[in-house]
């Protein structure tokens, strides 16, 4: 095609295109850029609106009353536990971290009931 010397009037919409886009040096990587091009706008477009909601995701959790609450929770509660496993002379090691264990995972599950209905 790219060697057609004839009218340009004389060939169809598409073997003018085609006419057209061969003449152009590295018509593929054009072709490429331009996909890519149109294909770029979408998926800022789409980056941006998830962008958004993730940052205002981070600025409830940031600004969060309940989990600064829980975090305080579980600060005084890993105090305890602390003051508990050092002062208590360990006459049965598993009793008391069993204890100790179920414990924890209770206020986990209340912090986290906590934090769903907030």
């Amino acid at each position: 095609m790219s060697r057609y010397c004839g009218p340009l009037d004389s060939l169809t919409p598409a073997s003018r295109l085609i006419f057209g886009i061969s003449r152009v040096d590295n018509y593929r990587l054009v072709l490429d850029r331009l996909g890519l091009q149109a294909d770029f706008k979408l998926s800022y477009e789409r980056l941006k609106t998830d962008l958004a909601a993730k940052l205002d995701c981070c600025n409830a959790v940031l600004n969060s009353a309940t989990l600064r609450r829980f975090a305080h929770l579980m600060l005084q509660v890993g105090n305890v536990l602390n003051e508990v496993n050092y002062f208590v002379p360990c006459v049965d090691c598993r009793v008391i971290a069993d204890v100790l264990l179920t414990i924890k995972l209770l206020v986990i599950y209340v912090g986290i009931v906590i934090l769903e209905f907030s």
